[in-house]
């Protein structure tokens, strides 16, 4: 059954819940003073998306990344140019095969089932990660009985025939220990589930992998190129709140787990706008897939 889409632009088909927030487990050590993650120096490069530090601010390039973004991605491009070392494009490598894999992110109910939805009925296969972590936690398997045995009958559903979703939600945003627990068991389930669909559908000429914590867990390097789709953070708490049924804390509990809007927008090939009226971005979406045809 095709999703439906709210009049904010996020989609109503059941979500995992509490799976939209979760982080990668990291070290203490890195961590910066507000708990963002520092990924390691992976050094110069040039791959889909990325540009090189010994580039110049005219080459080909740069010029055409200048031309796709907004004021703010331009003042980040120039300063980077200008030693002043903002996050890059990408800080791992990108995919660079044949196939064009478009990687699908953004905060929390910001809007990406709406666009993952849209991209399938232009017949683009959409690989969704909280469908595999949804799975990955369905009655009997591995990860469910972990869950069980690790906190017992307080996320036990009702007739015992699984989860109670949003109990183990509670627990895991209120606590960062048992949420990196957490994300221990599912994170190799679901990577594992990409390299499984991305072979079955290898002979495709475009996919989209519809990952919410895309640059938290490194599966940027899955991907050719990186959209990143963006609301308010005012829009972003009420369409959680409405679509979850939360509390304003605990939306803000979700939307701490991960990281900052405005890093992965650093981070992205393209940002889709998603503050306006609902689908005022198919237009977006439809020249960002035809500028960029596939390679034959």
């Amino acid at each position: 059954m095709p999703a439906q889409t709210a009049a904010s632009g996020a989609s109503k088909r059941e979500r995992s819940g509490f799976l939209d927030g979760l982080r990668p487990a990291i070290k203490p050590a890195a961590l910066k003073p507000v708990g963002a993650v520092i990924p390691p120096e992976t050094g110069a490069q040039v791959t889909d998306g990325v540009i090189d530090k010994g580039a110049k601010p005219t080459d080909a390039l740069f010029l055409r990344f200048l031309s796709r973004h907004g004021s703010a991605l331009k003042k980040t491009a120039r300063s980077y140019f200008q030693g002043m070392k903002p996050f890059p494009l990408s800080e791992r490598q990108r995919w660079k095969g044949r196939q064009r894999r478009i990687g699908l992110t953004g905060g929390i109910a910001s809007g990406k089932s709406s666009v993952g939805h849209f991209l399938e009925q232009q017949g683009i296969a959409v690989l969704d990660a909280d469908l595999y972590a949804h799975e990955a936690l369905a009655p009997g398997t591995t990860a469910t009985r972990a869950v069980l045995e690790r906190y017992g009958a307080k996320v036990e559903s009702e007739f015992h025939e699984g989860l109670d979703r949003a109990a183990l939600g509670a627990i895991v945003f209120s606590d960062p220990q048992e949420r990196t627990w957490l994300e221990a068991q599912l994170h190799p389930l679901v990577r594992q589930r990409f390299d499984q669909e991305l072979e079955t559908h290898v002979g495709e000429s475009v996919v989209a992998l519809m990952i919410p914590l895309l640059f938290e867990t490194g599966l940027e390097s899955l991907c050719s190129e990186v959209w990143v789709v963006y609301c308010s953070p005012t829009q972003q708490r009420q369409r959680l709140i409405t679509r979850n049924q939360l509390s304003l804390e605990e939306a803000e509990q979700r939307i701490r787990a991960q990281w900052p809007i405005d890093r992965k927008i650093e981070l992205a090939d393209s940002v889709i706008k998603n503050g306006g009226f609902p689908q005022s971005w198919t237009s977006q979406v439809r020249e960002l897939l035809y500028e960029t045809p596939p390679l034959e």
